[in-house]
């Protein structure tokens, strides 16, 4: 719970125990995420229980937990021998399913990036 209570204050970036829709799009934009304006109100519409336009602690918290939950199946979907690791094998699996033929090469390179 300590790195979401880090995540949230990085978030918060006035200090005021909120997080607006301001300061979430601009994080989101920092890293790259194209599609922000709509990811951001997506995020406020699902997890502002008392429909301020802000998120405070407990329902950031509350996204989060969902997130790690989302997170967690598909790591497990994507962990084919249950070893706690994607590894080479895991992703050249993926690959075929989805049609594709690949190297563990190119799979090891996957993983680094």
């Amino acid at each position: 719970m300590e790195q979401f209570r880090r995540l949230f204050d990085k978030l918060d970036q006035n200090n005021d125990g909120f997080i607006s829709k301001g300061e979430l799009h601009n994080e989101m934009k920092r890293h790259g995420i194209l599609s922000a304006d709509g990811k951001v109100q997506n995020v406020i519409d699902s997890y502002d229980q008392n429909q301020d336009g802000l998120l405070d602690y407990t329902e950031f918290l509350s996204y989060m937990m969902d997130r790690e939950k989302k997170w967690k199946i598909h790591f497990e979907d994507l962990d084919r021998d249950h070893c706690g690791v994607i590894d080479q094998e895991d992703i050249v699996s993926l690959f075929q399913q989805l049609g594709v033929v690949i190297t563990k090469t190119s799979a090891r390179q996957i993983i680094q990036m």
